[in-house]
């Protein structure tokens, strides 16, 4: 019942309370209010520097969810990088060794868009 959730909630707290502060904590049913806080707070520490892309896409897939504990609920992460081919490693500061995010993976070029509208 609700007495046992709530005893849930407090224990899950208690233990994410205690873990360091990089540890990624997945938090017991929240309303949207508190997922809204939580993803302006990740999303300003991202926009300021302060975490990684790495590690905003990981925190982001966490508050949507998805989790190591369940292979159907992976954490999902874009594909950024154009250049699989090249046996040096790319230059990351020349833009086109990254995809065009502004098109699905399936858009990306025109035999790809093809098989995917078939």
């Amino acid at each position: 019942g609700y007495e046992g959730n709530s005893r849930r909630d407090d224990a899950a707290f208690a233990i994410m309370k205690r873990a360091p502060p990089q540890a990624i904590k997945q938090w017991p049913d929240r309303d949207a209010q508190f997922l809204h806080d939580q993803l302006s707070r990740l999303t300003i520490g991202w926009v300021e520097g302060r975490i990684t892309n790495f590690d905003y896409l990981l925190h982001l897939n966490m508050l949507a969810g998805r989790s190591y504990n369940d292979t159907c609920q992976y954490p999902i992460m874009p594909w950024v990088l154009s250049n699989y081919h090249s046996e040096e490693i790319p230059d990351l500061t020349n833009s086109e060794n990254f995809r065009d995010l502004s098109k699905p993976m399936g858009a990306l070029n025109p035999d790809r868009l093809e098989d995917f509208i078939e």
